[in-house]
């Protein structure tokens, strides 16, 4: 969830998920409320009059930027932590800018059944979350893919296909626009 709000001249998004504070020029501004909800050319369209392609271009590349960069790496809160080395554990971190290409496609061929190369299947982001997982957290806590398959509850689950899917559709952006 993402507030804005104008102070003085500035133009200030507050995105509530990740606590983080931006200010940012008036497209940036002007593009973040259409982003999640329109393709680069309808936003092209709506803004076509107030600013020239490239700062259009420019916003729609910085948008996206930041899109991918809150999607690859965070801490995920458990709704109900994890047992390892005989301890609870209650986040997970992640990082998918850790996985190599090869490693991506793997987990994109784990469900064959989904055709649509823009689209992830839970069964494909839940093999990337835990791809990704064990090179990120396995050194940290000790738990591995077979531990969450094992432990995690529906919560969870859901949250680490959230993740997955969120940096997989923030790549596609990114691929997109040609970052």
């Amino acid at each position: 969830m993402v507030h804005q709000y104008i102070n003085n001249g500035y133009h200030i998004v507050l995105d509530v998920n990740s606590g983080a504070i931006h200010v940012v020029d008036e497209v940036v501004y002007d593009v973040i409320p259409l982003f999640e909800k329109h393709s680069s050319e309808e936003i092209t369209g709506l803004l076509r009059e107030k600013y020239s392609e490239e700062e259009r271009a420019q916003a729609w590349r910085r948008v996206a930027a930041e899109r991918l960069r809150e999607a690859s790496a965070g801490v995920l809160h458990l709704f109900q932590p994890m047992r390892s080395r005989g301890e609870a554990v209650s986040e997970l971190h992640y990082d998918f800018s850790v996985l190599t290409s090869r490693e991506f496609i793997a987990c994109m061929d784990a469900d064959r059944s989904n055709r649509d190369m823009n689209t992830i299947s839970r069964t494909q982001a839940l093999r990337l979350y835990y791809k990704m997982h064990d090179k990120v957290e396995r050194p940290i806590s000790g738990l591995d893919a077979h531990d969450l398959e094992e432990q995690a509850c529906i919560a969870d689950t859901d949250a680490m296909v959230e993740r997955a899917a969120a940096f997989f559709t923030s790549s596609k952006l990114v691929t997109k626009v040609g970052l």
